[in-house]
């Protein structure tokens, strides 16, 4: 499909059957913190139960840990700090980490139930940080920080401290934005002159640029699986961002978008590396969470849902953006953000994953001839 865009252009709908039922999915609104007016979902543990993210309050902005029983509880803020965002999150859920205003300026910080928010600091010579990932048991954690030379992604522990990554061969500014469950891969994006490139770092590999689709300018690389040998993002085309999903054996794989001829972003992938998450549409406006496995491709979350009997406990929603996801005994947990009302709200739902057999095709259609038209990429 990618060599002939410019040719007729044939898709593929596809729903799922009613083997799925109400009794196998489940759908919640998170709420918001005591005085808030607004929340969204960063992150979510590997079981499924524990959800990160940030939401506004009486007290200002704060991250926030939610699970079923406690429902969604603040993290508080820094010493002599006013704010805080909640990033990231550990796959046990112990553990949270993000940016928080301080005396000094927004420090990245790393959460615990035992330490509180614990400020992780900068870079020699850099004024602000923030943390966007941490490893499994929430040992290690990775972000960006100014520095006397510019912005370069870091990798903390509380033996090392923050140290730099570095940057790609000939780059200026690095980002990281998740680590490998034992904390030894680290991806995310740097500057070249010739544009953003995606990265896997390892302390074996260093900094190693993972290329862009083809005919693309740029790459930014999201979320990495448990095992690091996964990882998704975006990559910008000649129209729009297409997600992607990447490994050694196969490179960057285009998993393609919702609505012929607009964009998506990857944003994260469960454990396993076999399901992708993330945002698609034509517009900011018209962004739709998905979730995407090999087999059954890119599928809108919410009209999934609505499919299987949930319309009524959706009234009022637009899923917007996947951030989390968990798959265990072949149920999916996703987490994200969304609009209810038109405020914005995180939300979690869970399904049981149906099997290639219960797709049903609706039928082909052809959308005429696409021409290849520069615009400005969604994002």
């Amino acid at each position: 499909m990618r060599a002939s865009l410019s040719t007729l252009f044939v898709c593929s709908v596809v729903v799922f059957s009613s083997s799925l039922t109400q009794g196998q999915m489940s759908f919640q609104g998170l709420g918001y913190l005591p005085g808030g007016t607004d929340s969204n979902a960063i992150a979510l543990s590997d079981d499924g139960t524990t959800v990160f993210g940030s939401g506004s309050s009486s007290s200002g902005q704060r991250a926030y840990r939610w699970t079923s029983a406690t429902g969604m509880q603040s993290l508080g803020a820094m010493a002599g700090g006013n704010s805080s965002a909640g990033y990231g999150g550990s796959a046990d859920g112990s553990t949270a980490v993000g940016s928080g205003s301080t005396f000094g300026g927004n420090h990245a910080y790393r959460w615990t139930s035992g330490t509180g928010m614990q400020d992780l600091g900068v870079l020699p010579g850099g004024g602000f940080s923030v943390a966007w990932g941490v490893s499994a048991n929430g040992s290690v954690v990775v972000g960006q920080s100014e520095s006397s030379v510019g912005s370069r992604a870091f990798r903390w522990t509380s033996a090392t401290g923050m140290q730099s990554l570095g940057s790609l061969p000939s780059g200026t500014t690095t980002r990281a934005w998740d680590v490998s469950g034992d904390g030894s891969v680290v991806v995310g994006e740097g500057s070249l002159l010739t544009g953003n490139r995606a990265f896997r770092w390892t302390s074996a590999t260093g900094m190693q640029n993972l290329g862009v689709l083809p005919g693309a300018t740029d790459s930014y690389a999201y979320g990495v699986s448990t095992d690091g040998l996964t990882i998704v993002g975006s990559s910008l085309m000649p129209t729009a961002s297409h997600a992607y999903r990447w490994t050694s054996a196969t490179g960057m794989q285009d998993i393609g978008v919702l609505v012929p001829g607009g964009y998506s972003i990857a944003y994260n992938t469960s454990a396993d590396g076999s399901v992708v998450i993330g945002t698609s549409g034509t517009s900011f406006s018209t962004r739709k969470a998905f979730f995407w496995r090999q087999d059954l491709g890119m599928v809108d979350i919410q009209s999934l849902l609505v499919s299987a009997g949930l319309g009524s406990q959706l009234s009022g929603w637009t899923l917007t953006d996947a951030y989390g996801a968990s798959v265990v005994n072949g149920v999916l947990t996703i987490t994200g953000s969304g609009t209810f009302n038109g405020r914005s709200e995180a939300f979690i739902t869970s399904m049981a994953i149906p099997e290639p057999a219960s797709v049903t095709v609706l039928g082909l259609f052809s959308l005429g001839l696409l021409r290849r038209r520069r615009k400005p990429a969604a994002s």
